[in-house]
């Protein structure tokens, strides 16, 4: 027993040494190796075959080439190097890793063919590690996909186990790939998923893939985008566009959808990609012909077009129905429209076909093309819009040379109904016949017929011949609007010469702000490469924007490209400008010469010393050294260059003109200036600009042109040094004159978003001002002449915000301030202003000026801008004297409040005239009434609402010592009135204004006035009245009563007791009855009774010369045949007592001394002395 376990570990452990021997003999010899590739290609049927193996399978393999072949795939490798891991086949594998290969081919067969058996299993698992693969070529289907760089980080391939995980990368200059790949399955199914980029865009793919069937391809699912077209190739419009294709294998071919969208749509002239969306399920049978459905393109918002077709190798077919295309969204240019209709296409190798119609309402257009091998024909092209159309036919021969043939006429086309284009109506006719290819040709005939286009004629006929290097047999002519132009000969060839002319009769009419005429004529000669030219253009009387001047232009151009000269010459009234550039055109270098000359003579004069370098190109202008003598002074430009987002420049200039800088900036007409400035710059600015700049006065003065009058600064010094850095703009400026002292310091930030300039609108500011003013009448005598105005004013200002909305504050002071106008009395006196600047308000804290033993002060706040409103200021006045004259003076007391919204000034408060007088002297000449219209004269415009937006609530009280003085009265005013606007804007007046102990002067008589009352209930004009004036203490108080309103009074005489109208006619004028009345007595009755009718207010003039030597009448009496011619004088010395004495003028002289004293109404005594003398009492009374 024991003997045989001996035996039975023997030959155990025999066995065990033979595995061991075996092992190590596969593992590290080279014959191992070998036996172990012919065991694999045996486990394969003789599918995987080795060459030039080398190595062990412990230490690596190196193998010249290895090739599996199967059903439809084969595969080989060459320069194989790796490194087996043995022990995984404790667990049914083989490990590899390393793997390295050279280059790795893989075809795979035309999926045709009928299936293949199911693939041999391998007898063991295959796991790869770190494979690379320096070169990979894919064969599918008749086409080759080469690969670089090949990657997999992981593969196991197991009897029918299939993973594999890696990248690569297929290098191209147009469109580069990398991808990131990943399997899984079996050799016979295995899904793949890819991600990567191809030429940066994005794409991802899902596949299910089986080599052995005759369809390899089973299921698809492919995403790509967003991507820009542009940025495949640079004549592609812009566009945001994704695509989705979904594909799964049938019976024979594939199905699927595809689809693609755009998420920024925009029109071609954009340079965009109108379509918004694509969309089509598509079948196919054995991959030769696919059936379109459900086709649908969108485009725009609304534009759809929607069919179905049939495509294959040869032939597309494709029948589409269009609802609203919208022209606008193929060009922005176009008009926007709904065309509906039908689209047919049918393209093929050697014949396509495309007809189609659209129409909406007005608009119609139609398109018939037809191509038949060589032949392409335009049957019909129709546009139809606005009561005009356009028609065109044509031929193309696609040969070595293509011929083409054309025809076009259009009738009353309007551009303007299909787009933004300038309404017309056109009618003519295009004819063009030539050869395309190496060397094109074309002869084109044209003739355009009385027609209009922007609302001016045009007409144009004429011919020419095309070729490459030369146009001949030119004979054209033109006329638009105001201008003519002719076109005759031929360029292009030694001894050609092309003759052009243009006249513009009316310059303002081709633009509104230019007047004169143009007139231009010229010829072109030589060849394309080196064409000569020799022009010139004249306008007599040229106008420019702004200016009345009227100067003459003319322009000579002659020379060749490479080598010319340009001479402008400008006459005007007190200027003679010359300018001459010589230089030429050299291709991607430019224009390249000098300023040659540089002058003008006359207000501002010119010169430069010597020719300056200049060039110009596309994005380059580059002027050398420029000295000028400008007047006495003199002006160095070192150098000034620009390109693109630079200007460099600098250069200094001494006794420069101010006046230059005025007319720079268009004040010429406003500013005369015998100033002349100094000063240096250094600039370069880029993203924003750096350096220097530094002006001073140097002499001289500035006047301001105001009114018609010239007013002299009188500066005596002024400054300004700027400093550009990379933070921003540090200023500082100071300037002296007769009116003040001005100090400006602080800085300008740069724009938090960096325009071109480096400022704009919102540049923070950091500013500091000072001013100091001399006087106030250095500043206000130039320009009031009938006020006197003093004092001084002062300010501390600071400046922040930005360019765009800057804010100021600080402080206003004014001091001393005097106001007067002598003419009207005017005389206020210390002035004082306390305000503040802050956020865009003035705080007025107070303001008040004295006049008189009296004051007047407000308070409030206004806006900086006038629009935004807010503004409301509150006022007193106390005792202030508004008026001091010997002959006027008035002081008045109130309060009030003055606001304005932004719309209106709102002014309330009350006013009460304390005490006051006024003398109204009547030395004015007599005017006409309104109704009045002088021949000659245009008529006076009616009166209309009020220009300036005014809302009043004012009322005022006129006191009750308001004394009032004129030639024909004299008297007290009291009375109170409510002044306001109504609704329509106009004033209303309401409240009475009464007569108090007025004593009124008519007929020569002496008049009380009671009642004398103004009542105001609406327009100021038309007041009603309810005045009566009498004449009191006589027997019969007799008086005139004035009622009924101003435009409409009515007079008439009243009396108490009640008498006749002539007898109160007399009581009013003689002040006794008309009994006692003399033939001259009579004479003055009709003159006040005429008086009465027309204008009794004025005294007669009898009147006037008895007031001249202090009595109150003079009067003649008699001249009958009994009774002599008397003289009287009168004077009245009260109300009661009445003082006269008559002198006889005949043959027998009397004279008599009269004293009447008026007892009552009725009663009178009178005493008589001279020549005779008596006494008496009378009474008297009176009837109807």
């Amino acid at each position: 027993m024991k003997r045989r376990l001996r035996i039975l570990m023997l030959l155990a452990a025999l066995a065990a040494s033979t595995s061991l021997a075996g092992l190590a003999w596969l593992l590290g010899t080279e014959s191992g190796l070998h036996w172990a590739m012919e065991r694999a290609g045996a486990a394969t049927g003789g599918k995987l075959t080795f060459e030039g193996a080398s190595g062990t399978l412990g230490a690596g393999v190196t193998l010249v080439r290895v090739a599996y072949a199967d059903a439809g795939l084969r595969v080989e490798a060459t320069r194989v190097a790796a490194r087996a891991r043995v022990l995984p086949l404790l667990r049914g594998h083989i490990g590899i890793e390393p793997l390295t290969v050279e280059s790795l081919r893989v075809a795979l067969e035309d999926g045709t063919r009928t299936a293949a058996p199911a693939p041999a299993a391998l007898p063991v698992g295959l796991r790869l590690g770190e494979v690379r693969i320096a070169r990979f070529e894919l064969h599918v289907a008749g086409q080759t996909h080469r690969l670089q760089s090949v990657h997999f980080s992981h593969a196991a391939i197991g009897p029918r186990t299939l993973q594999l995980g890696g990248s690569f990368v297929r290098p191209d200059a147009r469109f580069p790939i990398t991808v990131e790949l990943t399997l899984r399955g079996t050799l016979r199914r295995f899904e793949a998923a890819v991600s990567g980029t191809v030429a940066g865009i994005p794409a991802q793919a899902k596949l299910a893939l089986e080599p052995q069937h005759r369809q390899p391809l089973r299921a698809l699912e492919a995403r790509a985008g967003p991507a820009d077209p542009a940025k495949l190739r640079a004549d592609l419009p812009h566009g945001t566009v994704s695509a989705l294709l979904l594909a799964r294998a049938t019976d024979g071919g594939y199905a699927g959808e595809l689809s693609l969208t755009n998420s920024a749509p925009a029109a071609l002239d954009a340079g965009g990609v109108p379509l918004t969306s694509a969309r089509t399920h598509f079948a196919s049978r054995g991959l030769e012909r696919a059936r379109l459905t459900q086709l649908r393109l969108k485009l725009g918002e609304e534009t759809t077009l929607e069919g179905q077709g049939e495509v294959d190798a040869e032939r597309l077919r494709a029948l589409l129905t269009v609802r609203g295309l919208d022209m606008r969204a193929l060009r922005s240019s176009l008009r926007r429209t709904r065309l509906d209709g039908k689209l047919d296409l049918d393209l093929g190798r050697e014949n396509q076909a495309v007809r189609g119609a659209l129409a909406e309402k007005d608009i119609l257009v139609e398109a018939d093309v037809l191509r038949d091998g060589e032949l392409v024909e335009v049957r019909e092209l129709h546009a139809r819009a606005a009561g005009g159309e356009a028609r065109g036919s044509g031929r193309i021969r696609l040969a070595k040379r293509i011929g083409v043939q054309a025809n076009l006429r259009v009738e009353r086309f309007d551009p303007a109904a299909f787009g933004d284009f300038p309404q017309g109506a056109i009618s003519g006719r295009l004819e063009v016949d030539g050869l395309l290819g190496d060397a094109p040709q074309a002869q084109a005939r044209w003739t355009i017929e009385p027609s209009t286009l922007a609302g001016r004629p045009l007409e144009s006929r004429g011919r020419a011949r095309f070729a490459p290097d030369r146009v001949t047999q030119v004979q054209a002519e033109a006329r638009y609007g105001p201008a003519r132009l002719g076109a005759r000969g031929a360029f292009g060839k030694a001894g050609d010469a092309l003759d052009v002319t243009l006249d513009v009769q009316r310059l303002e009419d081709v633009d509104a702000d230019l007047r004169g005429a143009l007139r231009a004529q010229g010829t072109l000669s030589g060849t394309w490469a080196e064409p000569v030219l020799r022009a010139q253009a004249r306008v007599p009387a040229l106008r420019l924007p702004g200016d009345d001047k009227s100067r003459a232009a003319h322009v000579t151009v002659e020379g060749t490209q490479a080598q010319h000269t340009a001479l402008l010459r400008l006459e005007a009234p007190g200027s003679h400008f010359r300018a001459r550039l010589a230089g030429g055109w050299h291709g991607e270098r430019g224009w390249q010469g000098e300023v040659a000359e540089l002058e003008n003579e006359g207000t501002y004069p010119l010169r430069l010393l010597a020719a300056a370098p200049l060039e110009l190109a596309r994005e380059r202008v580059s002027l050398g050294k420029l000295e000028a003598q400008v007047a006495n002074g003199r002006l160095l430009v070192h150098e000034a260059r620009w390109s693109p987002g630079r200007l460099t420049t600098r250069g200094e200039a001494r006794g420069l003109p101010a006046a230059w800088i005025a007319l720079l900036f268009g004040e010429a007409e406003h500013v005369r200036s015998t100033m002349l400035l100094d000063g240096q710059w250094q600039l370069d600015a880029a993203a924003a600009p750096l350096g220097t700049v530094h002006l001073r006065r140097a002499s001289g003065d500035l006047d301001l042109r105001a009114g018609g009058e010239a007013v002299a600064l009188e500066i005596s010094s002024a400054e300004l040094d700027a400093r550009f850095a990379d933070n921003g703009l540090t200023i500082t400026a100071r300037a002296r004159s007769r009116f003040g002292e001005l100090a400006l310091e602080g800085g300008i930030g740069l724009a938090p978003d960096r325009p071109a300039a480096g400022y704009g609108t919102r540049s923070p500011l950091a500013l500091r001002a000072r001013i100091e003013s001399a006087s106030l009448r250095s500043i206000a005598q130039p320009f009031i002449t009938q006020a006197r105005i003093d004092g001084r004013l002062a300010a501390q200002l600071g400046i922040d915000g930005t360019l765009g909305e800057p804010r100021i504050q600080g402080e206003l002071r004014a001091t001393a301030v005097r106001f007067e106008i002598p003419a009207y009395g005017v005389q206020l006196t210390d002035g004082q202003l306390d305000a503040r600047l802050e956020g865009g308000r003035i705080r007025i804290a107070s303001l008040s000026i004295r006049g008189g033993d009296g004051e007047f002060a407000a308070s409030g706040s206004l806006s900086l801008d006038p629009a935004a409103g807010g503004a409301r200021l509150g006022w007193t006045a106390r005792e202030f004297g508004v008026l001091s004259r010997r002959d006027r003076r008035l002081t008045v007391s109130g309060a009030g409040e003055v606001a304005f919204d932004g719309k209106r000034v709102l002014l309330t408060g009350e006013l009460r005239a304390d005490r006051g007088y006024l003398l109204i002297a009547d030395d004015s000449l007599p005017r006409p009434g309104e109704d009045v219209v002088i021949v000659g004269q245009a008529p006076k415009p009616e009166p209309g609402g009020p220009t300036v937006p005014l809302a009043l609530d004012v009322q005022l009280d006129l006191g009750a010592d308001l004394a009032i003085e004129s030639q024909t009265m004299v008297g007290k005013l009291a009375g109170r009135l409510r002044v306001a606007n109504a609704e329509d804007g106009r004033l209303r007046v309401y409240g009475r204004l009464r007569a108090v102990n007025a004593i009124f002067y008519a007929y020569g008589q002496r008049l009380l006035v009671d009642p004398g009352e103004l009542i105001f209930d609406g327009p100021l004009d038309d007041p009603a009245l309810a005045i009566t004036a009498w004449r009191r203490n006589q027997a019969v108080e007799a008086g005139v009563q004035i009622s009924g309103n101003l435009k409409a009074p009515r007079v008439q005489l009243v009396s108490n007791p009640p008498v006749g109208e002539s007898e109160r006619l007399s009581w009013l004028v003689l002040g006794r009855a008309p009994g006692e009345a003399s033939r001259a007595d009579l004479g003055l009755l009709q003159a006040a009774a005429g008086a009465l009718l027309t204008r009794g207010s004025a005294l007669p003039a009898d009147r006037r010369i008895a007031r001249a030597f202090g009595f109150d009448e003079l009067t003649l009496r008699g001249g009958g045949e009994l009774e002599s011619s008397v003289v009287a004088v009168g004077k009245r010395v009260s109300d009661r007592a009445y003082v006269s004495y008559e002198q006889g003028l005949g043959a027998v002289t009397t004279s008599l001394v009269k004293l009447d004293y008026a007892l009552g109404p009725r009663w009178s005594v009178r005493g008589e002395a001279g020549t005779s003398s008596g006494a008496g009492l009378f009474y008297r009374f009176a009837w109807d």
